[in-house]
């Protein structure tokens, strides 16, 4: 590449930086599309796909750089007019393309709609990355200072989606993303803008950055993303939207959509036999098409009431006399009705979505004037794990109905399909804010294999704080598609147990475990089994206890069931989730690609460069790996300091790139040559990574009790060392590559980038099989791996 003038340098920073900020804004908008237009399980695999853009991106430039040499400021202009022009088509391609919301894998004709899907979604990945690896490569004399601005921009990008999506939607949000390239395409026409606009240069860039500008705040409601029309929320029960929507709002969590119920598709979640008919108005809430509850009119049909002391809303209350209850998961408010209905005085319930609580109390707040005027009823915006950790009050009874992962973490990629809820230290969390002789119960669709290990997990956690038997603390209720356990940490009274037998008959429900009867079936021989782990290893599906290393409880097949793998490949992913043979698919579609996208631009060549190739690939390819295992890890670990998934996400994101950024920035001074101490880099990760698996419990217990923005503060805090020492890496690799093969430079960052795209597929599997702790490990080796091939790279001082 040519010399830069020292005018331009500061330029071309700020470019950098825009063109960054843009490319991750689109990243983090694409999973809240996905969201709303496919199952969240393919939304990590687009992601993934349009993030091999990136890579795409640098193998051309490595394939164009004769081309390119002496007209950088030509391709400049050239790229970023492809990166402004190819963001909003991408935008309209995934909002408007037809598209089935649960993908079919089984022929190519299902299959290729998907494809095409991903190729739209992948453009502004490609074109924005080739004009940050021109700048990176442009400036790889200064690569310290570049690799510090593309950083910081990627920040920006990726604090300012969660952001944009609570003021202007998603349609705000890529208006804005492309008004980013826009205003970066102004800046590559000159320094002086408005001189250049007076010339006739820079006017249509001008345009389309304020016309965007302009748009932005009624893009949603001129293109809205569409949903399905229909949510599935158990087996057999399916809710079609139709047209009455009466509401619908944007948060970063989701988009929630508020449809009228016509009287005839009434209905009630977890109902026993005994419920007929629905006096009250309903409206139905939907989040992101792929869940929803019901919200009932109690208040102006106090009839309707008498259905809730039928349903497991109020068994609870009723049986065990609970006056006090805290609910996880507010939702349209029926679990505070029922334990209304059966007696409860006190009533503390929490609410992940903000949009939710706002409907209850100011948006269709009749519905639920009588619920919130009681003076013992408190409604509460918190994540639910974040709130058992901090909160003093005891209880009764502890309550959680149903919640679900696919709206509250749904945002797009696997990394993000556990749930901190469903997991043995979770409910240990639980049994810690109840009163002695307080309950938990715990409610999930019937089917054997989630309630065997949530029964599982129940149990692992009852084994600490429990007394007695087991078999005598536990009861396992079914109404409807849904099972509720019962349990406490002493024994159930007779009385208790009387009370059991009347509600079911009243009810109209069944019991698949009751203390000193014999029921039959699986739950029953689980209970009593003496051996449970033997008992659970013999299932055919994954029913073995999870906890918050290993959170994914949603994930029931094994990697070593194929033939279960392949039968269940064309399930709705909203039913399965995690299909082993799925991720390997995707992982070998990552590595195809990967190969080709690295390896043609090398074909046909037989001097490419004078560096060395082998240590090239080896060293960036373990930075791309190391970096998102230990990115990946942090974000899912941090939800249970910040207390909130996406503020989780903007957080980790945000302060691990401006870390990052500076860590890149101070390295130039003490890793500008051959003979640094690169060794200090997997040293210092791995007394990180060793220090935060043995204190990060202690470190999360101790944020609980801390206020919101302190919990925000400490959980930036975290990442902070782990981003310094990964900046130094890349631009050290990237320093003495421009000594023994400056050639190689585009090359070596796609294969950065391919690496985080193959990382981010086997981080997924491997925390699932091994535990996040040993995710982050094997972050540490990969960087002891670039030790290795740094060495190459030093013993190659080049011409």
């Amino acid at each position: 590449m040519t010399q830069v003038n020292s005018s331009s340098i500061r330029r071309d920073f700020l470019i950098l930086a825009l063109a960054a900020a843009a490319t991750l804004l689109w990243e983090v908008l694409v999973t809240r599309i996905c969201a709303l237009r496919l199952a969240f399980h393919y939304g990590f695999l687009i992601v993934s796909n349009g993030l091999l853009g990136l890579g795409a991106a640098g193998s051309l430039l490595f394939a164009l750089r004769d081309r390119i040499q002496g007209r950088e400021e030509l391709w400049l202009r050239r790229f970023l007019w492809l990166s402004a022009l190819s963001l909003p088509l991408a935008y309209l391609w995934m909002v408007r393309f037809p598209i089935d919301p649960d993908v079919r894998f089984g022929t190519m004709g299902a299959a290729l709609p998907f494809l095409f899907y991903n190729l739209g979604a992948a453009l502004p990945f490609a074109t924005g990355g080739l004009v940050i690896g021109l700048l990176l490569v442009r400036h790889g004399a200064r690569i310290h200072k570049a690799y510090c601005a593309d950083l910081l921009g990627a920040a920006v990008g990726a604090l300012s989606c969660p952001l944009l999506l609570w003021w202007v939607g998603a349609g705000g949000a890529g208006c804005v993303a492309a008004a980013i390239f826009f205003g970066a395409l102004v800046l590559a026409y000159g320094p002086h803008p408005v001189a250049q606009v007076i010339r006739g240069r820079a006017l249509v860039p001008w345009v389309g950055f304020l016309g965007l500008i302009i748009l932005t705040p009624s893009a949603e409601r001129l293109l809205p993303i569409p949903s399905s029309n229909e949510v599935r929320l158990a087996r057999g029960q399916e809710v079609r939207l139709g047209e009455k929507k009466v509401y619908s709002r944007w948060s970063a969590l989701s988009r929630v959509d508020v449809y009228q119920v016509e009287p005839e598709e009434r209905s009630m979640f977890m109902p026993g036999r005994k419920v007929t008919g629905y006096p009250e108005e309903q409206l139905f809430i939907a989040q992101d098409s792929s869940s929803g509850t019901f919200m009932h009119d109690f208040s102006g049909s106090p009839e309707g009431r008498a259905n809730l002391s039928r349903s497991l809303y109020s068994l609870g209350t009723t049986v065990l006399g609970a006056k006090s209850v805290f609910i996880i998961g507010a939702g349209g408010g029926c679990d505070l009705w029922g334990a209304l209905e059966g007696g409860a005085t006190r009533i503390k319930a929490v609410e992940l979505n903000r949009q939710i609580v706002d409907l209850h109390e100011s948006f269709f707040s009749g519905y639920s004037r009588d619920l919130l005027k009681e003076p013992g009823v408190e409604l509460v915006h918190a994540e639910g794990r974040a709130a058992l950790i901090r909160e003093e009050e005891r209880f009764d009874l502890l309550q959680m109905s149903g919640i679900d992962t696919w709206t509250a973490l749904a945002s797009g990629a696997y990394m993000l399909a556990e749930n901190f809820l469903y997991t043995s230290d979770a409910v240990r969390d639980m049994f810690a804010v109840l009163k002695p002789g307080g309950s938990v119960q715990l409610t999930r669709l019937s089917g054997d294999v989630e309630v065997l290990r949530l029964l599982g997990t129940v149990h692992d956690a009852w084994q600490e704080v429990g007394s007695g038997s087991f078999e005598d603390c536990v009861a396992v209720v079914h109404a409807a598609d849904f099972a509720a356990i019962l349990c406490r940490r002493e024994p159930f009274t007779r009385g208790q147990l009387d009370r059991l037998l009347v509600y079911l008959a009243d009810a109209g429900m069944d019991a698949s475990y009751f203390p000193g009867q014999r029921v039959g079936g699986l739950v029953e021989e689980l209970v009593l089994a003496r051996d449970k782990p033997a008992f659970q290893a013999s299932a055919s599906a994954r029913i073995d206890p999870v906890g918050d290393d290993r959170p994914f409880f949603f994930h029931f097949t094994r990697f070593t069931d194929w033939a279960t793998a392949r039968e269940l490949i064309n399930a709705p992913a909203s039913q399965v989730q995690g299909n082993p043979l799925f991720m390997l698919i995707q992982l070998g579609f990552a590595l195809v690609m990967s190969a080709l996208l690295l390896g043609l631009p090398l074909l046909g060549r037989k001097r490419a460069s004078g560096g060395p190739r082998l240590a090239v690939l080896g060293y960036f390819l373990s930075l791309g790996l190391g970096f998102i295992f230990i990115e990946v890890t942090l974000m899912q670990e941090l939800v249970l300091i910040v207390g909130h998934p996406v503020f989780s996400i903007a957080i980790t994101l945000t302060a691990i790139l401006i870390a990052t950024g500076i860590g890149s920035l101070i390295s130039r001074r003490w890793f500008c040559h051959a003979r640094a101490p690169f060794w200090l880099v997997p040293a210092a990760l791995l007394l990180l990574v060793v220090a935060w698996n043995e204190m990060g419990p202690e470190i999360v217990r101790f944020a609980g009790h801390l206020p919101s923005g302190l919990r925000l503060m400490m959980g930036g805090l975290v990442v902070v060392p782990f981003g310094l020492i990964l900046g130094i890496p890349f631009s050290h690799g990237i320093a003495l590559l421009q000594k023994s093969g400056p050639d190689l430079v585009p090359w070596a960052w796609a294969i950065n980038a391919a690496g985080t795209v193959l990382g981010a597929i086997i981080a997924a599997i491997a925390s699932m099989e091994l535990g996040f702790s040993n995710v982050l490990l094997a972050g540490a080796a990969c960087y002891l791996l670039a030790l290795v091939a740094q060495q190459g790279l030093a013993r190659n001082p080049g011409p």
